[in-house]
């Protein structure tokens, strides 16, 4: 695991003249591009920042109470944990930047709570269409193959390369997937997931009744944090373990 150094983090003022609350449209082709001038030391540190104060969040206790409510010692052990969705660590808008910053702190720590719970040595991966060079230096000195992803891949709609990774000894945080994908998990017998797709299925909007009828069967879950609202990165997330029933089918 990387150390947790600090540095200096930039922030940027409001401009003058704009009322509180009053936000200006970003638009559509800055969502996505990338700082060009990022480097992996200046990356690293910003990373290092999040992942300290991820540790001092109140809301961190109730991830590993929902893991406790949800039996996750006495199943599978987790061997594997992949990182979906996430974004690019480089990206020139400063929100997302941060809100990748943070869920990748949360997935590492995770990621370290698993390998104390089941005792285990925990291969870590992560797969995003957006990922730079920067990104996949930073990545791979932290521990992480990374599976490659053409850019343009949600549009085919499929998981990708990490579904010959996932099985019932997985752990697989979906932050930021598109529904679509996200509803093929349920064809998978996943050890541990993150993700929203149960809030969708709880309002019954954003998923076929199949996939909805296939979920209640084989998942349970719990809400990830007690209040999401706190910390915008996890907002909506849910941990989701197999029934067991499913966990004893051969």
């Amino acid at each position: 695991m990387a150390s947790l150094e600090t540095d200096d983090w930039t922030f940027v003022p409001v401009k003058k003249g704009r009322k509180r609350g009053q936000q200006l449209e970003t638009p559509a082709h800055d969502l996505f591009s990338i700082d060009n001038d990022a480097t992996v030391d200046v990356i690293r540190a910003q990373l290092d920042q999040h992942r300290a104060r991820w540790l001092k969040n109140d809301l961190r206790p109730s991830i590993f109470k929902c893991f406790k409510n949800l039996n996750l010692a006495d199943r599978p052990s987790v061997t594997c944990a992949i990182c979906m969705g996430v974004g690019s660590l480089c990206s020139n808008n400063l929100e997302h930047r941060g809100r990748s910053m943070t869920q990748l702190a949360v997935f590492l720590d995770i990621a370290k709570h698993l390998e104390g719970l089941y005792a285990s040595t925990i291969d870590l991966y992560a797969q995003e269409p957006r990922l730079t060079a920067i990104d996949n230096e930073l990545l791979t000195s932290l521990g992480f193959t990374t599976l490659h992803l053409a850019k343009d891949h949600g549009r085919d709609k499929t998981i990708g390369p990490a579904a010959k990774y996932i099985n019932e000894h997985t752990f697989v945080a979906d932050f930021f997937v598109d529904i679509a994908i996200t509803q093929q998990m349920a064809s998978f017998k996943i050890g541990l997931l993150t993700s929203a797709l149960p809030m969708a299925i709880e309002n019954g909007t954003g998923s076929t009744v199949p996939t909805r009828d296939l979920w209640r069967k084989q998942y349970r879950w719990c809400k990830l944090t007690s209040n999401d609202k706190d910390e915008p990165a996890l907002s909506g997330l849910y941990a989701c373990v197999l029934n067991e029933e499913e966990d004893t089918e051969e």
